[in-house]
C-alpha cells in the first residue's frame, strides 16, 4: 500500500498546527511543529519540486511529524510505505525508489536491515534498484557539502584527548562528520563530570542549544522531575544562563576545509560513542564499536559481536553463524586481536546463536540488555570460555 500526501497548506497551516496541542496514544505532547519541520527542511534540503520517501512508523516522534506535517510545511509530496507492509514483500521499499526516480528517503535501521539481508539472494531484485538513480538516505539527516573525514589517535581518545592524524598511521581512526551545524544551533562539548566547557582538543558530552530542542517527556516508569537534567542544563561555569540539552553522546568539534552558502568554513561534529556505554578499564575509557570491530573481522563465522564489562573483566559476546564445531577456534582469535591492537585482556568469551544479541529499532546494540541477560544466564550459550 502506498498512501499520497499532497501539499495543500502553506507555512502559517504550520503556525495553526503549532499553537494546537497535539497528542499520541502514548501521551507525548508535540510542540513548535513548525520549527522542528523547518530544522528537517534546511538539514535535509527537501524542496517542493522533489518527491520524499517515507518508511518509518507513524505513530509518535519524528515519524509522525515526517508522515503528518513535514509536507505541508515543505510543500513536497510524500509517498509513505508502512514498514508493516515491507514486511510482506521486500522489494517494495527499494523498487519504489526506482520506480519514482526518488534522491531523498526517510528509513529507519530496522528498514535498511530488512532489505539487504533479506534480498541478499535476490539478485534480480538487487539489479533492478542498482539501476536507478542515485538517492540519498536520510538515516540521520545530513546536507551542504560531503561529509568530512578526519582521523584520529585511538590512544589519545582513551585520555579523553582528540589528537588528528594523517591517514593510515597506526592506531588512527576514521571519523565522519555528522553533518553541518545550523546557524541556530549552538553545539558544544562539555565535561560530564564537571559540566564545564572543554576545549577543542577534549572529547566531552556534547550539549545542544536550538530552538528545534524538546522541553521534555512523559514518562509511564521512573520520576519526570530527572528529564530537568537532560533538557534543561546549565553550564556550571562560564554562560550559565543558556539553557541547553544533554545528548548523552561524546564528541568534538572541529573547524573543517568546506565552504557554506557563505563562502565561509563551517564546523562539524564528529561523535564518537555513548556515555552510557563508555568501557573504563585500567584508568582508561575504551569504546566498544572500537573493540567490536576488531572482533568481527577475526573469522568470517563471527555475524556479530557485543562488548561490555562484568567485575572489571572484559566480556565478549560472539554470534556464530557457521558450525558449532568453530566456536572452540574463535577463543583464541578473539582474544588474540583484542589483546594486540586495544592492549587488553578479555575475561570471558561466550558464543552463543544469532539473534541473542539485542538490537534496538534504531540499528543500536543493546548492551545492558546483554549483560544483564549474561548476569542472569538468559543467554543460553554454545561455548562459554573463562579467562581470569
Amino acid at each position: 500500500m502506498q498512501l499520497y500526501l499532497e501539499p495543500q497548506f502553506s507555512d502559517q497551516s504550520a503556525g495553526c498546527v503549532r499553537r494546537q496541542h497535539l497528542s499520541t496514544p502514548e501521551g507525548l505532547s508535540l510542540y513548535g511543529v513548525s520549527a522542528l519541520c523547518r530544522s528537517i527542511k534546511l538539514q535535509c534540503e527537501l524542496y517542493s519540486s522533489r518527491q520524499i520517501a517515507i518508511c518509518l512508523d507513524p505513530y509518535c516522534g519524528l515519524g509522525f511529524v515526517l508522515w503528518c506535517l513535514c509536507s505541508v510545511y515543505c510543500g513536497h509530496q510524500s509517498i509513505l510505505i508502512t514498514p508493516l507492509e515491507l514486511e510482506s514483500c521486500l522489494s517494495l521499499w527499494l523498487s519504489t525508489l526506482t520506480q519514482y526516480r526518488i534522491r531523498d528517503t526517510f528509513c529507519s535501521y530496522s528498514v535498511m536491515e530488512l532489505c539487504t539481508k533479506g534480498l541478499g539472494n535476490d539478485t534480480e531484485a538487487l539489479k533492478v534498484c542498482a539501476n536507478s538513480e542515485d538517492w540519498r538516505l536520510k538515516s540521520k539527516g545530513t546536507a551542504g557539502p560531503d561529509p568530512s573525514t578526519v582521523y584520529v589517535d585511538r590512544k589519545s581518545l582513551r585520555h579523553n584527548r582528540v589528537q588528528l592524524v594523517e591517514r593510515g598511521a597506526p592506531q588512527s581512526l576514521s571519523l565522519m562528520a555528522s553533518g553541518t551545524i545550523l546557524p541556530e544551533v549552538g553545539v558544544i562539548i562539555v565535561n560530564p563530570e564537571t559540566q564545564g566547557r572543554l576545549g577543542d582538543s577534549h572529547l566531552g558530552e556534547i550539549w545542544v542549544n536550538s530552538p528545534h530542542s524538546a522541553s521534555g517527556y512523559f514518562t509511564i516508569y521512573g520520576e519526570e522531575n530527572l528529564q530537568a537534567d537532560h533538557f534543561n542544563t546549565r553550564l556550571s561555569f562560564g554562560d550559565q544562563q543558556t539553557l541547553r540539552a544533554r545528548t548523552g553522546y561524546l564528541g568534538f568539534v572541529k573547524r573543517t576545509e568546506l565552504l557554506d552558502a557563505s563562502g565561509d568554513r563551517h564546523d562539524a561534529l564528529f561523535v564518537v560513542g555513548s556515555l552510557d556505554e563508555t568501557l573504563e578499564l585500567r584508568g582508561l575509557h575504551y569504546h566498544p564499536i572500537d573493540i567490536e570491530t576488531s572482533v568481527s573481522r577475526t573469522h568470517r563465522s563471527i555475524a556479530e559481536s557485543a562488548v561490555f564489562t562484568w567485575t572489571n573483566l572484559l566480556v565478549v559476546v560472539l554470534e556464530l553463524c557457521g558450525s558449532e564445531q568453530d566456536a572452540l577456534d574463535l577463543v583464541p582469535l578473539v582474544t588474540n586481536v583484542v589483546l594486540k591492537e586495544h592492549h587488553l585482556i578479555v575475561g570471558v568469551v561466550v558464543i552463543v546463536d544469532p539473534g541473542v544479541i539485542p538490537i534496538n529499532s534504531r540499528g543500536e546494540k543493546q548492551r545492558m540488555h546483554l549483560r544483564d541477560s549474561f548476569l542472569a544466564d538468559q543467554l543460553g550459550p554454545i561455548y562459554v570460555a573463562y579467562n581470569m
